[in-house]
């Protein structure tokens, strides 16, 4: 990112993450694919962030404040 972006990291835990895959594959989650999002999970946690937002619900006027505090 260029240099003065605000840096947002997204994340959801890995029992959220396996549960859509699972249901996008509409039931069936091969162990390849498990296995991969398993290995992967949390590959950007250590990057530099200015906001983490998590997966949990209702965080959305929380996040724009501190978007807008940024700007």
């Amino acid at each position: 990112l260029p240099e003065g972006a605000i840096r947002i990291l997204v994340t959801a835990d890995l029992g959220t993450i396996l549960e859509r895959f699972t249901s996008r594959m509409h039931g069936n989650l091969p162990a390849p694919v498990k296995a991969m999002l398993e290995r992967k999970h949390g590959c950007f946690d250590g990057e530099m962030h200015h906001i983490h937002v998590t997966d949990s619900k209702g965080q959305v006027e929380e996040v724009c404040r501190q978007i807008r505090s940024l700007l």
